[in-house]
């Protein structure tokens, strides 16, 4: 179990693997609030596969002031189809996509639904002209 009762940010650029249990934020328990709040940052490259999420309003996986940021290039999959669950945690502003929007996908093949950023097209529109500028400052010279 991934819990967090005090104050606490975890960035996972390599592959963390939850075999067991429920993800808990800003709980001792993964059910109860205890007060404490977590930001879990995947960076570009970075994997946490969860065993289970809870979507149950009661007894949020996510605590409030609690978050998931996935950078683009992170990954974030759950056992099972939790499409549902996870789009609400999203809307609530909990597991949010830094540099561009999330794109919630269930596959079931791998019976995994994985959660990735798709970068804003100012992003992609301006990675695409410095490009082109250092091509070009390239032939230049």
């Amino acid at each position: 179990m991934i819990t967090v009762t005090g104050t606490a940010t975890v960035t996972i650029s390599g592959v963390i693997d939850q075999t067991s249990g429920i993800l808990g934020l800003g709980t001792s328990n993964a059910a109860t609030a205890s007060g404490g709040v977590a930001t879990v940052s995947i960076a570009n490259g970075g994997e946490l596969n969860l065993n289970n999420i809870s979507g149950n309003p009661g007894t949020p996986s996510i605590q409030a002031g609690s978050q998931i940021l996935i950078s683009e290039g992170g990954l974030l999959s759950v056992k099972g189809d939790q499409v549902g669950n996870l789009g609400d945690y999203i809307s609530a502003g909990e597991i949010v996509g830094v540099g561009g929007s999330l794109q919630v996908s269930f596959d079931s093949d791998s019976n995994l639904t994985s959660v990735t950023v798709i970068p804003e097209p100012s992003v992609v529109a301006l990675l695409t002209v410095l490009s082109l500028g250092l091509c070009v400052s390239r032939r230049r010279s």
